[in-house]
């Protein structure tokens, strides 16, 4: 995880496979072929989920949004209307 964070790779799940590949060797490859087709699968449909909904969300953060301009932020004729 921490190589992942540091090189923060477009594709994280192929960059942590190839990572462990080249750290344990065959063993990071050896197992069931049919649960890592199946984690990949999910891994697809959470990144999709994930990018639906940054989609669905964009320009409603509060980074995102114009600055709110309070009351201290009024000339002094505004502020003069508003009182009136």
């Amino acid at each position: 995880m921490l190589a992942t964070c540091q090189n923060n790779p477009d594709d994280k799940i192929k960059f942590m496979l190839k990572w462990l590949e080249d750290t344990y060797g065959e063993r990071a490859t050896r197992g069931d072929k049919g649960t890592m087709q199946q984690m990949e699968a999910e891994a697809n449909r959470l990144q999709a989920l994930l990018d639906a909904q940054k989609e669905k969300t964009a320009g409603t953060t509060d980074d995102e949004k114009p600055e709110d301009r309070g009351s201290e932020h009024h000339s002094d004729s505004s502020v003069s209307k508003m009182i009136l």
